[in-house]
């Protein structure tokens, strides 16, 4: 289940469309999140290219 929640929808150039929890309704958690940022991010550069570092803060609104 969690592998269909990262695949993304590309919109436009460089961006992109992932799908919410589907038991959760529109709700998007923050691994949920940080995983869908960074898939967007791999199809945005060159395959040679890794992550180096991530940083992530919770933020409640």
């Amino acid at each position: 289940m969690f592998t269909e929640l990262v695949i993304l929808e590309e919109i436009g150039e460089g961006r992109f469309l992932g799908a919410a929890t589907p038991d959760k309704g529109a709700r998007t958690f923050g691994g949920q999140f940080l995983a869908q940022a960074l898939r967007a991010a791999q199809h945005t550069v060159s395959d040679d290219r890794d992550v180096q570092r991530g940083q992530a803060s919770e933020c409640n609104t």
